[in-house]
């Protein structure tokens, strides 16, 4: 959205190997399945008969019941760490949100894009900021918080880069400042290929393909 077409703000993903095609970049969960067990108590038949008056039952015991100590539970729950691939994952997202969240306030010399960009998309991402700013607009989220992208799948190519496919939809809008008139809220749903690598400790977004565009809001499973 951002830009003089007030297109979508972009969020960095792949380009291909020869590292010369850009794109745009824009930034898109499985529900937990709870299983639930239910047991049912069985129950015992005892034949033996009530005592009475005439037939006295057996006569307590006076001896007191040695004192047992009390039992502790000590089952511990542990958290396995996460994988690579979930650590790209969790910091691509990051990515996606921090990218949305500067176009509320935009600000070209925002430290931040240098530690979540890289290369060609750092200079695409500081151009699109620069142009919305420029214009007296920013972003506005409809739902509240900006579009996070669903991550289909996560491959690693080495120890400092890694491929991921991912399903953003896209509603976010582009707003005057000036007046609060909203001057593009076109959604859109994109399938998108994109590449990070690892520098100076972190991932960051380094270029994208997109592979298919919807100009609606249905997801990416066509």
């Amino acid at each position: 959205m951002p830009g003089q077409d007030a297109a979508p703000p972009t969020v960095p993903a792949r380009v291909s190997r020869s590292r010369r095609r850009r794109s745009r970049l824009l930034p898109a969960a499985l529900a937990p399945v709870v299983a639930v067990l239910l047991i049912a108590p069985a129950c015992t038949k005892d034949d033996s008969p009530n005592p009475t008056a005439d037939a006295p039952g057996p006569t307590p015991s006076t001896t007191a019941a040695p004192a047992t100590e009390p039992t502790t539970d000590a089952t511990t729950t542990t958290t396995a760490p996460p994988t690579p691939e979930q650590e790209v994952e969790a910091a691509y997202l990051e990515i996606v949100d921090r990218y949305y969240r500067r176009f509320e306030k935009p600000d070209p010399n925002d430290s931040s894009i240098a530690e979540n960009h890289s290369g060609e998309n750092q200079r695409i991402t500081t151009d699109e900021l620069t142009k919305v700013a420029t214009a007296g607009q920013i972003a506005r989220f409809p739902r509240g918080t900006p579009p996070v992208p669903t991550v289909l799948s996560v491959e690693l190519m080495g120890e400092n880069t890694a491929l991921l496919r991912i399903c953003l939809v896209d509603d976010t809008q582009i707003v005057e400042v000036s007046t609060m008139r909203v001057v593009n809220d076109v959604v859109s749903s994109r399938l998108i290929d994109t590449t990070l690598i690892r520098s100076d400790g972190r991932w960051k977004a380094d270029s994208l393909r997109l592979v298919q565009r919807w100009e609606d809001g249905k997801g990416c499973k066509r």
